[in-house]
């Protein structure tokens, strides 16, 4: 089994212990592909206080939606019957409340880490670094959105599946053309770890 790399660690977490200049931490990428999972072990190792799940801006804009408003606004929150117009609809209406939450943090000099399936955009700022957790492996994919009980559905129809694979082709050609830092799927969870802390280095030239 990979082990965490600390050297990586030291460096990242020296280096912005003497900045003031804070980090953005940017990941995308289709439901349970282990964009939660990745934020997570980043924040903890790096000791990154503030992270954030589009997941919860998307249910409270759903909350507060109209009546005639709700069925279209409810499918901001499954890839599962999403498509790649309506996707993009979604990114622009919470495009502004990334921005903000973006601002903020830079403003306060807070280092966040974002995560979800609307941060396909780029974000020009030499303070943002921007990750996509592509799909690679589609058998390990399927495999483990089906033995997640957080998910629904669990049995994956063929319909189902096959729109989170166009959503993915759709989302990896956006980010092709942009400065976007891509992360396999067929990576274990430590070897993408280990791989998003030497792209942070990378990215930010810390010796």
């Amino acid at each position: 089994m990979n082990k965490i790399n600390s050297e990586p660690v030291f460096k990242i977490n020296n280096f912005f212990k003497n900045q003031k200049s804070p980090f953005v931490i940017l990941i995308c990428g289709v439901n349970g592909i282990g964009k939660t999972t990745l934020a997570f072990n980043l924040s903890s190792i790096l000791n990154i206080k503030q992270r954030i799940g589009l997941g919860v801006i998307v249910k409270t804009l759903i909350a507060n939606s109209t009546r005639n408003n709700y069925q279209k606004m409810i499918k901001m929150d499954n890839v599962f019957s999403i498509t790649t117009k309506e996707l993009l609809k979604h990114e622009v209406i919470i495009r502004k409340t990334i921005n903000l939450i973006i601002s903020k943090y830079i403003k306060e000099q807070m280092a966040c880490i974002i995560e979800g399936l609307q941060l396909f955009e780029s974000y020009n700022n030499k303070n943002i670094i921007h990750f996509y957790i592509k799909i690679s492996d589609k058998n390990k994919y399927k495999n483990q959105l089906e033995s997640c009980s957080t998910r629904s559905p669990r049995n994956l129809t063929k319909k189902d599946f096959d729109n989170i694979i166009l959503i993915d082709d759709f989302i990896n050609k956006r980010m092709s053309e942009r400065n976007i830092y891509v992360l396999d799927n067929t990576l274990s969870e430590t070897e993408m770890l280990n791989q998003a802390l030497q792209n942070i280095v990378e990215h930010f030239n810390i010796e």
